[in-house]
């Protein structure tokens, strides 16, 4: 099953002093690390992440209900509540509420101001926000709301060669498998979220890789001395795509419609 294979196994959870107690991987690292550390962006890493969201979004808000017993429990019900299912608030910045002015830095104001600049961006932000309860979500599934490379544990596993190779050799090889933690915005929507993030977490790892240049200097002088070029990152992230793809059982036509 999805938790057996990509969660922390659970062991006790104390109402009273509110303390989790899970699995602990002591050498693990986050994918961010593994690619920082490494300075490499393995396909087959990124093809597990494919994988495990393409698993993760076959669970759909009918199966939950189907085999939960009690649906009174406090995170079925925060899981399952009307609030729970609203679309991100990051899809109205754009046209913020009154309330968030009372603590916003002036540089997320600068923020709101560009983007209220940009009209068509905009206009894509609340088709979004109009489409998140659409049946066009794609059947609405459980979505975990914060994928990112420091939220998957690359946890490091020794496999011994295979007997019947007398090429083998006496070494041990060690692989690697993921784990997702940090569940506390999960929550029933639009797939395209995740799938999306991970995308994201990519550009994000791409454009803070580049150096603080002044103010003379050309953009693309930036780019040339990034430390992780977006070329290097790129067949990652087909492997990423096409795993996924395979997992959702997309055709040509609804795997270029979710993209």
């Amino acid at each position: 099953s999805f938790s057996s294979k990509y969660l922390p196994d659970f062991y006790y959870y104390d109402q009273q002093e509110r303390i989790l107690i899970l699995e602990l991987f002591p050498e693990a690292k986050t994918l961010r690390e593994h690619y920082i550390s490494s300075c490499r962006f393995s396909r087959i890493l990124a093809a597990k992440v494919g994988e495990c969201l393409g698993e993760l979004h076959q669970i759909t808000y009918d199966t939950i209900l189907a085999q939960v017993k009690d649906k009174e429990d406090p995170v079925i019900s925060d899981i399952l509540s009307d609030e729970n299912q609203l679309p991100p608030a990051v899809l109205s910045l754009h046209k913020p509420q009154s309330k968030i002015f009372l603590d916003i830095s002036n540089a997320n104001i600068q923020l709101i101001k560009i983007l209220q600049s940009q009209k068509e961006l905009c206009k894509f932000l609340d088709e979004l926000y109009a489409g998140w309860r659409s049946p066009k979500s794609y059947c609405r599934c459980l979505i975990h709301s914060d994928i990112k490379s420091d939220n998957y544990l690359v946890v490091k596993q020794f496999n011994s060669p295979d007997s019947s190779n007398h090429s083998s050799s006496n070494t041990y090889k060690r692989t690697g498998y993921l784990k997702l933690i940090d569940w506390e915005l999960a929550r029933f929507g639009d797939p395209a979220w995740d799938a999306g993030s991970v995308f994201s977490d990519y550009l994000g790892l791409w454009l803070f890789s580049l150096p603080i240049m002044s103010r003379e200097s050309s953009p693309d002088s930036f780019l040339r001395l990034a430390r992780y070029p977006i070329h290097r990152m790129q067949p990652a992230i087909r492997s990423y795509w096409n795993s996924y793809v395979r997992k959702m059982r997309f055709d040509v036509n609804g795997s270029n419609e979710f993209l």
